[in-house]
């Protein structure tokens, strides 16, 4: 493995069989002491990962959030992120990014620039919100509908919450099971929209702010999200609270409960900034 570092980005390249954390160790700290906010790593010319290898990035990740920092994977191959993803306790710890700049950005390390509203701006990113729920494809297709006349990137946030009497980074089992599975499932969908999916889990006690700062981070146009019909009070105040929060548009689609020859409610279209 080739391992290069220039400022808060370090670049892997090659093969990593084993895990290598006790010799990146103490270069990650120095980098850490000048960008204490956290790194970025560049997977991007990584052409091979193996369990034993992605136990680098889970001691990293332990080592850098422990300090207060972060750690966010950016280019990584879709050979490496299975990889990530059938590590036990590693896939859904890990925030994933679809380029550099969009890692930087998650970071705080690049000054935001004016947001467009969705449907006539720049074309950078729509931020679909996974709840867990069958309601979540929802929001995906909505996502794209979105992004295809932008042809921005979908990004997928399934936020995994982590109860209070847990560490952050505690393994959560099944949750983090059906994270993957849904990721992967919706994933593929994007892709049959031929637009561009960026997935990523986001462990949180407040998934209502992590979604809107996510949003924020990489400069999303618009945030959807789904409920189910009959959606728990604990949802219905989530996207209330995104709505409030949210400095782009935000679309919430609230499904019907199932009727025979009944016409799916529309997708309501609610200005950001939490304007009504």
């Amino acid at each position: 493995m080739i391992v290069e570092i220039r400022d808060e980005v370090v670049t892997l390249s090659g093969t990593l069989r084993r895990n290598r954390w006790a010799t990146l160790q103490s270069a990650v700290n120095v980098r850490l002491r000048h960008h204490p906010a956290g790194i970025v790593v560049d997977c991007g010319g990584l052409q091979l990962l193996t369990p034993e290898g992605a136990r680098t990035f889970r001691d990293a990740a332990q080592h850098i959030v422990a300090g207060g920092g972060r750690i966010v994977l950016a280019n990584v191959p879709p050979e490496v992120m299975q990889v990530l993803r059938q590590t036990p306790n590693l896939g859904s710890q890990l925030p994933i990014a679809a380029t550099v700049a969009d890692a930087r950005a998650s970071l705080g390390l690049e000054i935001s620039r004016p947001r467009s509203v969705a449907g006539g701006g720049t074309g950078t990113a729509v931020a679909a919100g996974l709840l867990g729920t069958e309601a979540d494809s929802h929001a995906v297709a909505m996502a794209c509908r979105l992004a295809y006349s932008m042809q921005a990137t979908v990004y997928l946030i399934y936020l995994l919450v982590v109860p209070r009497n847990k560490p952050l980074l505690a393994a959560l089992g099944d949750q983090e099971e059906a994270a993957r599975g849904a990721l992967e499932r919706l994933e593929a969908a994007v892709r049959t929209a031929r637009l561009r999916p960026a997935p990523r889990v986001e462990r949180t006690r407040d998934p209502a702010g992590r979604l809107v700062a996510v949003a924020s981070e990489v400069r999303a146009d618009a945030i959807t999200l789904a409920l189910p019909p009959g959606s728990s009070e604990e949802l219905n105040a989530l996207a209330e609270a995104v709505l409030a929060r949210a400095d782009c548009d935000v679309v919430i689609n609230r499904l019907p409960a199932p009727q025979s020859g009944a016409v799916p409610a529309a997708p309501v279209l609610i200005a950001g900034g939490g304007r009504h």
